[in-house]
């Protein structure tokens, strides 16, 4: 077994620093460009500065392009499509 180094010890106890969980809290958004720009400037300044938010984000990228490469046809349960239709119909009696 591969020795530790002081840092890899250390966050094995305490876990992630707080800009961490930050920005892996965004990441699937981040990547989906699903964020403000503000908020994708943020994760990406953290990403290019930590190693492992950076692999973390390769990761998540190389899953979905394999994700979408499979072209299988991915479909909504009936239970979340009937969620959806009743959240657009509250929504469409809902005055605004």
């Amino acid at each position: 077994m591969a020795a530790l180094s002081p840092s890899q010890f250390t966050d094995a106890f305490q876990g992630p620093p707080p800009a961490c969980l930050t920005a892996r809290g965004s990441l699937d958004a981040y990547v989906d460009g699903e964020v403000s720009e503000i908020e994708a400037s943020e994760v990406l300044a953290h990403v290019i500065s930590c190693a492992r938010c950076l692999e973390a984000e390769s990761a998540l990228r190389t899953f979905l392009s394999a994700v979408r490469r499979s072209q299988l046809p991915v479909l909504a349960s009936r239970r979340l499509r009937l969620r959806v239709a009743q959240m657009f119909a509250a929504q469409e009696s809902t005055p605004a």
